[in-house]
């Protein structure tokens, strides 16, 4: 006996929803043969949901006693959005126990960053991003300051709706490495939708 009554309470709300909702939606106005009339067009849009991925280490080496002495390994950024993103590299930091600093791309000309002594090259190094498909693009990070994380934007990577682009880590150092030492760096990132 109750399933029977709940189910006529139901039955009659939806019978409710559909009468008053298709009364709103069907609205009707008679058009003026002479002036004609106007019509609303209503819309909605929802957000678009970013969806970047890339690895969660990028990696490099450098061997001193090679005539390139550095080399990095290619990464993918994959865009999974349907609309174009801008991938922001905010900065580069040394992790704890690492006492080489990154520094300024421009500290140096390459021929002195190539020249530098054993003290420069173990305390100083410049790290950026560089695409290895599409445009060619290289964003180097900004001087660290200790203490304070990297939240502007030193350069972008645009990314096509739904593509995919590879990047690897670019550096600039010393090669007068006395002994040899393992370097941890913290990557900052943000996407963004593109503007314009």
């Amino acid at each position: 006996m109750r399933t029977s009554f709940f189910k006529r309470v139901i039955s009659a709300a939806l019978l409710m929803s559909l009468v008053f909702g298709s009364a709103v939606a069907s609205a009707d106005q008679q058009i003026d043969p002479d002036n004609g009339s106007t019509v609303d067009v209503e819309g909605t849009a929802s957000a678009t949901t970013i969806v970047v991925t890339m690895p969660t280490v990028l990696s490099f080496a450098i061997n001193p006693n090679n005539v390139k002495p550095f080399t990095s390994v290619p990464a993918t950024v994959v865009n999974s959005t349907y609309a174009p993103v801008d991938l922001q590299i905010l900065g580069i930091t040394s992790a704890n126990g690492t006492n080489t600093k990154v520094v300024e791309a421009t500290s140096h000309s390459d021929q002195e960053w190539s020249a530098l002594g054993r003290s420069a090259t173990t305390s100083q190094i410049a790290l950026g991003l560089e695409s290895v498909s599409g445009t060619p693009i290289t964003v180097w990070s900004a001087a660290e300051i200790d203490g304070i994380t990297p939240s502007v934007a030193a350069g972008t990577f645009p990314l096509q709706p739904d593509s995919s682009e590879e990047i690897q880590v670019v550096a600039k150092h010393g090669n007068a490495w006395d002994v040899a030492k393992t370097l941890n760096y913290k990557l900052y990132v943000r996407v963004t939708l593109t503007e314009g």
